[in-house]
């Protein structure tokens, strides 16, 4: 009997899901990365894990973050890192236990980008108003 309770509870040790994490008022994605794994840079990794890759801004106060260990999130950094369609990465994904990806992502705008379209937004907002006459 004592066997049979070892055996069940190594084989429920090794197919548990990784770790959760609640978010809190406040966190963003870099800061739970620092935090769980000592290193900024897995934020990426660890929100494309869980099914948030194409909205990475947007963390709701309560929401559940799956954490897998460092190597699991360094196969997805190597799966980001090939620029694969965001369904085919999301798929990738999916295949080391993360959540696949239902957001739909518009192509890239090949004549705006990074910092460019940044200032542009700012810029559109300034805008000064013409007196009325």
């Amino acid at each position: 009997m004592r066997r049979c309770l070892l055996v069940f509870l190594l084989l429920l040790a090794a197919c548990s899901t990784a770790p959760a994490y609640t978010t809190k008022s406040g966190d963003t994605p870099g800061a739970i990365a620092q935090q769980l794994y000592g290193d900024f840079s897995y934020w990426k990794a660890m929100m494309w894990y869980n099914g948030l890759g194409q909205n990475p801004y947007t963390l709701p106060v309560g929401a559940t973050i799956n954490t897998p260990d460092k190597p699991t999130l360094d196969k997805v950094k190597a799966i980001l890192a090939q620029n694969q369609p965001a369904s085919a990465t999301s798929q990738a994904i999916a295949a080391l236990g993360g959540q696949a990806s239902s957001v739909p992502t518009a192509a890239p705008n090949p004549g705006r980008g990074g910092a460019q379209t940044f200032y542009y937004a700012l810029w559109s907002l300034k805008k000064p108003k013409l007196p009325s006459r």
